[in-house]
């Protein structure tokens, strides 16, 4: 990971994540570590998105609204 100071974000280097002895387990620490600083920073309540599931926590949206919100996206484009 690197933060990019211009941007204002952290980065994944996709190219090097080849290089990892488990890829799989580097995107899921990635995710996690975005998550709990995401978290910490809004001071959200850690129980505020659901289970973990396959190494990824589960929105509690329900997944019909999910979808709903997704086609109405993609109606405005």
């Amino acid at each position: 990971m690197a933060w990019h100071l211009d941007a204002g974000l952290v980065l994944l280097p996709w190219d090097r994540l080849g290089e990892s002895a488990d890829p799989h387990r580097s995107i899921v620490a990635f995710g996690d570590a975005v998550y709990r600083a995401a978290v910490d920073l809004a001071g959200w309540p850690a129980d505020s998105v659901g289970p973990r599931v396959d190494g990824w926590y589960m929105s509690r949206t329900p997944p019909e609204r999910v979808r709903a919100a997704a086609a109405a996206t993609a109606h405005r484009r």
